[in-house]
């Protein structure tokens, strides 16, 4: 993704996120949930463990960010962001 800063620099930060039929994360992400999955369009439960991971970067408190960038992937779904200090 992208971080987009006010006075017009860019800085990268790589994110790596592992699937969520892995089974545990592969990345060094955390696991914020676990658990079987029903496909409503299957109408059938999935008894396999599926897993949401969350990703924590940092970046120089010092810069005033106006903007992030997320990458344009199809096959991976970002359910929250979250700054603080």
């Amino acid at each position: 993704m992208t971080l987009n800063h006010a006075g017009g620099n860019r800085d990268m930060v790589r994110v790596d996120l592992s699937d969520w039929a892995a089974g545990h994360p592969l990345y060094n992400e955390k696991v914020i949930w676990k658990g079987k999955v029903y496909d409503k369009n299957e109408d059938r439960l999935y008894y396999n463990l599926y897993s949401i991971f969350a990703v924590q970067r940092s970046f120089p408190g010092t810069v005033k960010l106006e903007s992030i960038t997320l990458p344009q992937c199809t096959n991976m779904h970002i359910f929250a962001i979250t700054l603080f200090k």
